[in-house]
């Protein structure tokens, strides 16, 4: 999930992508759609479509290892993909999908295809762990401190986090709904 929050913290809007994709990729459409519509028609950015922007990027040991863990643990799935392609659907192999070669779905069933040969894409682990640890940060606000953008980045890990706490705990209360209805 993309989120773009204003200097408050306050979400301005968001976008879901494909959960073997990165949001860096689709953050600037996303951006430009929000300064067409936000953006004041006097300035000159409205009238050519240019969008002025801020970006930042800085690495992060304790992120580099959560980043290689949980590719770890997407490749070890990818090799069981491989190895037994009958247990995995499309959502079933979300992630670990990103990692074989010559993946492809029924587009009813949501099932593997049958018939081509799976590999692990060794080239895609490498290339993506050159990026591990690094963060991306893209903004409009430009008189915004990097220290600002920092702040404001690690408001939105709170909230993603406070999301998934209350999301975990309606479903365990929905658990429980069930078995006390039984």
């Amino acid at each position: 999930m993309g989120l773009l929050m204003d200097r408050n913290g306050i979400p301005l809007a968001y976008d879901l992508f494909p959960g073997n994709e990165s949001e860096k990729v689709h953050m600037r459409p996303i951006i430009n759609r929000m300064k067409e519509e936000f953006a004041d028609s006097h300035r000159p950015s409205k009238k050519t479509g240019r969008v002025d922007q801020k970006q930042m990027a800085y690495y992060s040991d304790k992120y580099a290892k959560k980043q290689k863990a949980d590719k770890e643990a997407m490749v070890a799935r990818a090799k069981d993909l491989i190895k037994s392609p009958k247990k995995y659907d499309r959502i079933t192999s979300a992630g670990s999908a990103a990692y074989v070669k010559n993946l492809s779905f029924d587009k009813a069933t949501g099932e593997i295809v049958e018939g081509k040969t799976l590999e692990l894409d060794e080239e895609k682990i490498r290339e993506q762990e050159l990026y591990d640890g690094y963060y991306s940060i893209v903004t409009s606000e430009l008189d915004m401190t990097d220290l600002e953008m920092r702040k404001i980045y690690r408001g939105l890990a709170q909230i993603e986090d406070t999301f998934k706490i209350s999301t975990s705990e309606y479903r365990t209360q929905l658990q429980v709904r069930r078995l006390l209805r039984y």
